[in-house]
């Protein structure tokens, strides 16, 4: 999803001239604006740390002395999971609303994906469903079928993923 969630990241620069050429003399790259480095030779690698969007701006310089047009990457790193998702599930499941008309919701980290699953006293699950976070956080699971589960304590579980995959502790709350 275009997020990394180690830190550091480590890219590897690499650069060949045009066929004829006089071969690449070096590489010179900037990160987040800071002050230029340039390495000799054909390729460097360069560690990039911190959560948040890092700007990598780099180009080639050839043993004639003709540099490239500098180019960018976008380096996004999140090592963070997300807060614990709250969770709103209804008070009472009864027969009729136990068929597909339960509805499950709460917050989580805008853009994450929560995964909800519900399971009974007797080892019975529902297969788990997910929702995406909204923008304000608010999500929703509607049309929940819990048919299957038997008659009692029905027992809600919520995590969220960000898009670097990080994962947030669990919520529980029962009806």
């Amino acid at each position: 999803a275009g997020y990394n969630s180690t830190t550091p990241v480590v890219v590897t620069l690499a650069a060949q001239d045009n066929a004829g050429g006089s071969g690449v003399a070096s590489l010179t790259y900037s990160l987040d604006a800071g002050q230029p480095a340039t390495v000799a030779g054909t390729s460097a690698s360069v560690p990039v740390a911190g959560d948040g969007g890092h700007k990598l701006t780099y180009s080639a310089t050839d043993v004639a002395g003709n540099a490239s047009v500098s180019q960018s990457l976008t380096i996004r790193i999140d090592t963070q999971a997300p807060g614990t998702p709250s969770l709103v599930v209804p008070t009472y499941i009864n027969a009729a609303s136990a068929g597909g008309t339960v509805s499950v919701s709460g917050t989580a980290e805008a853009g994450s994906t929560v995964t909800l699953a519900a399971s009974d006293g007797a080892g019975h699950t529902m297969a788990p469903a997910t929702a995406t976070a909204q923008s304000n956080g608010s999500w929703t699971v509607t049309n929940l079928n819990l048919s299957g589960l038997a008659d009692g304590t029905v027992t809600f579980t919520a995590t969220a993923q960000d898009a670097a995959g990080n994962v947030s502790p669990a919520a529980t709350a029962t009806s």
